[in-house]
């Protein structure tokens, strides 16, 4: 009798911690992202030439899907805004990004000779250059 409580008080530890632990979630978004946007990118040119200092963004994309903007506001205060990102491909490259307070901006995107292009969907002869920062 004294060895079947024994092994009653130890299964069930046991089978709690066995049944308590989560399994892998193929739908967690937490994996590693592989996309050549994954860096720092500044602000280079946007359609009316290269940009002045004051106006030199950043864009970081880390390879989880979540990143940071940095920007200068029109009070020359430095912010800086977290920021979740995708991308996807309808024949266009596309990238999404949603801020935490749910403001999304999206781009078509394509990368040439090591510059990073963000193109206006609704505009896109309006378009941004960015430059990878290492």
């Amino acid at each position: 009798m004294k060895s079947k409580n024994t092994f009653l008080r130890l299964i069930i530890p046991l089978f709690t911690i066995l049944f308590m632990t989560s399994c892998h979630d193929e739908d967690r978004e937490d994996y590693p992202v592989y996309s050549p946007l994954v860096g720092t990118w500044e602000l280079l040119e946007d359609p009316q030439g290269p940009v002045p200092q004051y106006m030199i963004d950043y864009y970081t994309f880390n390879n989880n899907g979540v990143g940071t903007y940095e920007s200068y506001d029109d009070y020359n205060q430095w912010n800086q805004w977290v920021m979740s990102w995708r991308t996807y491909s309808d024949g266009w490259n596309r990238l999404i990004i949603t801020f935490e307070d749910g403001i999304t901006w999206e781009y078509y995107w394509e990368i040439a000779d090591g510059y990073l292009y963000l193109y206006d969907p609704i505009d896109p002869e309006y378009y941004l250059i960015y430059r990878p920062i290492y």
